[in-house]
């Protein structure tokens, strides 16, 4: 990708295409052209990587590096496109790199975040914020000060109502015993979950673009919509009040059938009828409104109706005692009558969404007074969220037109070259839209280079259908045909062992889920197909080099999992060193914390 972002913008500064056959020519007398590109990558490395790229190729092909004998991989491919003579391109590489580096600052090579913040700024008048704003980074740093702030005010005269309404909410919905939402060590450490962590979970999705999309209307909900804890109560006793009224119910009834059954009956196991009807007592015991549906898929809870009492089991041991099945049998009945009132009642479709909804509304609740906090730390510190850049933007020039855009950067961009597109958001990918589409209705070229398997940045909303849809959507008439050759799906980097086990392995993985996925589970059996249909790449390195092993314990006896693992990992390590290895070719990968440190405390 590196190989061919450098090589798209070197053809775009250094030749002009021809309108009647679409064919690029050199361009000898051209000026300043860098200024007319945009490259957008995704970390700031490898926006430094790209600048030097581009500069070192622009010195070799121009015969300005010092001591550099190597020809530049580019040179036969642009000599062959722009038609022209090797001494014509150096000269116009020449010419090329000295205009850039005197002009560095229009040498427009960034990140997508600091583009957006250069439109920002030029927007700051619409925008109603300072010009001069400190962008804040740390979305979670955020979350957590204002949860902060809001608890610390608990105890003070400053504390909303609503919030001490909330909390106290929290405290009594924990049956766990972690009822403490200010205990922060837990979250702060990564183990287990208390409500605090989980508040923070809820304030975090703040920064989700879904929730930007309708905060405006959940915010004005609030505002103006009728009181959230009267809503609260209100559904609390319509559906609580009525779940515990039939619990209470079953379980009176539960009571005087179990007081009545003989003591031989209790003996009995669960797994016969009469077992179960000694039992169904006890297990009416233990429901309760948090766990209502504990026994509604099992066996244990049968219908106690004149068929369960002629089953011949039952039948044979109450011909014995025919006082007792006087007595028991219409108890059974009520009992099992109220149990199936209880259990109807539960299933209902809104009292399952209540109890769905009941955890989280809390949360809901708080999630107004942190967000107050939020926006005063922003506002004091004059400060702008950095996902919050493209939320702006597409309330301020999305509907605008682009020669206004440009007006006010005070720049015109004719090509843009996006990589890492997998990793683009929707927002950001809408403001980026009316520039991309301005450009190509001029006949201009632009590269957007992505891959929906690597896309790993979904927690900032990150939207790899962007790539794999939305994209070849949009501009339909203007893909490249050749945009998944062999030739451009190339692996320059990785051993050819290792290619051959990544082509094998998430080839036969995509199958698998495939077979394993019903349709209508998050990703479909088309979505995986499509995804991973050009999987298999080509590798440039054609020796036998590279190992790959993949090995899965099982806990046992011996260990958890991960301290099988940390047994293994030492032996791994020396294996690789007597192998011929160093130290500093061997790294150590984990999914959490808490196994990195079992992995140092193991190798120690």
């Amino acid at each position: 990708k590196t190989f061919t972002l450098a090589y798209e913008y070197i053809k775009l500064l250094l030749g002009y295409k021809d309108e009647t056959d679409g064919t690029y020519h050199l361009h000898k007398h051209g000026r300043d052209r860098h200024r007319f590109i945009l490259a957008v990558t995704f970390t700031n490395k490898a926006t430094d990587e790209m600048k030097r790229r581009i500069i070192h190729e622009l010195a070799v092909l121009g015969d300005m590096e010092p001591q550099w004998t190597e020809p530049s991989p580019y040179l036969d491919r642009l000599t062959h496109e722009f038609r022209c003579s090797p001494q014509d391109l150096s000269r116009a590489a020449a010419t090329a790199l000295r205009q850039l580096l005197f002009d560095f600052n229009f040498f427009q090579v960034s990140t997508i975040d600091s583009f957006f913040q250069l439109v920002l700024r030029t927007f700051a008048y619409e925008t109603d914020i300072s010009d001069s704003y400190r962008v804040e980074l740390e979305s979670d740093f955020l979350s957590r000060m204002a949860i902060n702030a809001m608890l610390d005010e608990i105890d003070s005269d400053e504390c909303r109502e609503d919030s001490v309404y909330w909390v106290r909410r929290l405290i009594d919905s924990e049956k766990s015993g972690k009822w403490n939402i200010f205990q922060k060590k837990e979250a702060l450490r990564g183990h287990g979950t208390n409500p605090y962590t989980e508040l923070l979970r809820a304030v975090n999705r703040l920064d989700n673009e879904d929730f930007r999309a309708v905060r405006d209307v959940v915010e004005d909900y609030f505002r103006s919509g009728p009181d959230f804890k009267e809503v609260f109560e209100t559904l609390h006793a319509a559906y609580d009040g009525a779940v515990e009224k039939l619990l209470a119910e079953l379980k009176e009834a539960a009571a005087a059938l179990d007081k009545v059954i003989p003591d031989d009956l209790r003996e009995k196991g669960s797994g016969s009828d009469l077992g179960r009807l000694a039992k169904f007592g006890k297990n009416c015991r233990e429901l309760s409104p948090d766990n209502p549906l504990i026994y509604a898929s099992t066996s244990k809870m049968p219908v106690l109706d004149e068929k369960f009492f002629a089953k011949s089991g039952v039948a044979k041991y109450f011909r014995s005692f025919p006082d007792a099945l006087a007595i028991i049998a219409p108890l059974a009945r009520e009992a099992s009558d109220r149990y199936q009132k209880f259990i109807e009642y539960a299933m209902t479709p809104p009292y399952r969404h209540w109890t769905l909804y009941k955890k989280n509304i809390p949360y809901l609740g708080l999630m107004r007074a942190v967000g107050e906090k939020r926006r005063e730390y922003l506002d004091e510190t004059n400060s702008v969220e950095l996902g919050e850049t493209s939320s702006i933007l597409r309330r301020i020039i999305g509907d605008s037109d682009t020669p206004f855009i440009y007006e006010r950067l005070g720049t015109y961009l004719d090509h843009f070259l996006i990589d890492e597109f997998q990793d683009t958001s929707r927002m950001q990918g809408h403001n980026l839209r009316p520039l991309l589409s301005e450009s190509m209705s001029r006949g201009n070229d632009n590269l957007i280079i992505g891959d929906a398997k690597q896309s790993i940045y979904r927690f900032r909303n990150a939207d790899p259908s962007l790539i794999t849809e939305t994209v070849p959507a949009q501009f339909s008439d203007s893909l490249d045909p050749d945009v998944d050759s062999d030739v451009k799906n190339t692996n320059w980097r990785s051993s050819l062992r290792v290619v051959e086990f990544n082509n094998s392995f998430f080839s036969f993985l995509a199958d698998r889920i495939d077979g394993c996925r019903p349709a209508g589970e998050g990703c479909t059996r088309l979505d995986f197909k499509e995804l991973y249909s050009n999987v298999v790449q080509e590798p440039n390195h054609k020796a036998e080099k590279g190992y790959v092993k993949v090995t899965v314990p099982e806990a046992s006896d011996k260990g958890s999992y991960t301290d099988i693992v940390c047994s293994e990992v030492p032996h791994v390590i020396e294996d690789a060193l007597a192998r011929g290895y160093r130290m500093r070719d061997i790294a150590v990968l984990v999914r959490a914390h808490s196994e990195g440190e079992a992995v140092i405390s193991a190798l120690m």
